[in-house]
């Protein structure tokens, strides 16, 4: 007697558990597409779970690109990436262990050839110089001003504001998230890339207090602008300008082409402010 049981009928009879471990050893990202159950199953995994998926999935990459391929996934979380990290310190911690434990081999004895595992380095701590780009797109950018796997990043990593030739400053300034771009230019993102492309997003949409941010510093600056800020106060001292309160540098200085496609897209606050406060004039060309 012959039973036809179908695959799909089959596989939606399985337990959550079996589900999850199928889709575990399969890594295959469209296996969620398979039924509306498997679906609903991994929606919304556990950040154990999770993590396992992704360190599997990625378990070819080094220490430096890791957990940035990790994060291009919306499953990523905050909780995500800390148990990535846990998963990655912990194995980073038995390395040493397994190398205490493997017995001497007797050199006399010449039979046995020594595993290169042993001898080999532990791994790296794990890094992130990348910001993902994912957390700079319209539906996720204006859901709260600051992503809290931004944060989590700059806080425990040392990834670049830059990232992708300043992909991240431009969003900022394109949706108007000012909060957002206070926090890029804190951690380093640099106006300057791409010929001023984030200036010049912030002139075609006259936002004056987005060029405002993006040229001027803020009170609040890095130990390094501080200490620049004390070496000036101490040449003011010394030239007897002790009543002047020495102004921060600017970030950037306006070119006169900035001048001009203020001009050109009409915005007339932003002229004066160029024109006045930073007295940049546009090229006159007869």
């Amino acid at each position: 007697m012959q039973m036809s049981l179908t695959p799909r009928a089959t596989l939606l009879d399985l337990p959550a558990e079996l589900i999850l471990h199928i889709h575990l050893i399969a890594l295959n990202p469209h296996f969620a597409l398979v039924a509306q159950k498997v679906h609903h199953v991994l929606r919304d995994p556990s950040p154990r779970y999770a993590a396992a998926y992704l360190l599997s999935l990625y378990s070819y990459y080094g220490p430096d690109d890791l957990l940035v391929r990790c994060l291009r996934h919306p499953v990523c979380n905050v909780e995500v990436a800390r148990e990535i990290r846990r998963v990655w310190d912990m194995k980073r911690s038995c390395v040493p262990r397994a190398r205490e434990n493997t017995p001497n081999v007797n050199e006399d004895e010449g039979s046995q050839s020594p595993d290169p595992s042993i001898d080999a380095p532990p791994p790296l701590s794990l890094g992130c110089a990348e910001l993902p780009r994912r957390l700079f797109r319209p539906g996720v950018i204006n859901s709260e001003p600051i992503h809290p796997v931004l944060r989590f990043l700059f806080t425990t990593y040392t990834p670049s504001a830059n990232s992708h030739k300043g992909y991240p400053l431009c969003r900022a300034v394109l949706t108007a998230n000012y909060p957002l771009i206070a926090f890029l230019l804190d951690h380093g993102a640099d106006p300057m890339i791409k010929d001023c492309l984030a200036v010049e997003i912030a002139i075609s949409k006259r936002d004056l207090k987005a060029v405002v941010m993006l040229i001027e510093r803020s009170t609040q600056e890095s130990e390094g602008d501080q200490l620049q800020c004390r070496r000036a106060v101490n040449l003011a001292a010394r030239s007897k300008h002790l009543g002047k309160r020495p102004r921060l540098m600017d970030r950037i200085h306006v070119p006169p082409r900035l001048v001009e496609v203020a001009m050109r897209k009409g915005a007339e606050e932003i002229v004066r402010y160029f024109v006045h406060e930073k007295g940049e004039l546009p090229i006159c060309t007869i």
